[in-house]
C-alpha cells in the first residue's frame, strides 16, 4: 500500500470546540426527537427509527461525515472524536448508536484501502 492511500490517520480529529459542536447537536437530538419515552416507544413497537436516522444523516446534520476526511467533504474527525460521540448517543439508544457506528466503520475499508476513484465515488460529497 502506497503512503497516498493513507489520506486519513485514527489520531488526526476535531478540534475540541468542533467535537463538542457535534456532541451538543447529539444532545439536541436527544431532547427533540429521541425522549425517554420515545426510546421506549420503539422498543415496546420494535421500531427502527428511520426518520430518526434520515435526520441524523442529511445535511443539516450530517453526522457519517464526522470520520470522512475533509478532503472529501467529510468533517475530518479522528478515533477519539467517533468514541466521543458513540458513548454520547449510547446513552440514549443503542440501537441507534449501532447504526451510526455501523457508518463509520463501512469507511474505514475505502480510507486504508481504496483508489482514489474508489474514495471520489463513495465518500465524496
Amino acid at each position: 500500500m502506497s503512503s497516498s492511500n493513507n489520506t486519513h490517520s485514527a489520531l488526526q480529529g476535531l478540534d475540541l470546540d468542533s467535537r463538542q459542536m457535534v456532541l451538543d447537536t447529539v444532545g439536541q437530538l436527544r431532547k427533540r426527537l429521541l425522549t425517554k419515552e420515545k426510546i421506549l416507544e420503539f422498543d415496546k413497537k420494535e421500531i427502527f427509527p428511520e426518520d430518526v436516522i434520515r435526520e441524523m444523516l442529511g445535511p443539516e446534520i450530517g453526522l457519517q461525515l464526522m470520520m470522512i476526511p475533509e478532503a472529501y467533504g467529510g468533517m475530518g474527525g479522528g478515533t477519539r472524536d467517533c468514541v466521543a460521540v458513540t458513548r454520547e448517543m449510547s446513552k440514549i439508544c443503542l440501537g441507534i448508536t449501532t447504526a451510526f457506528f455501523a457508518i463509520q466503520l463501512g469507511a474505514d475499508p475505502l480510507l486504508v484501502g481504496g483508489t482514489e476513484e474508489q474514495k471520489q465515488k463513495w465518500l465524496g460529497a
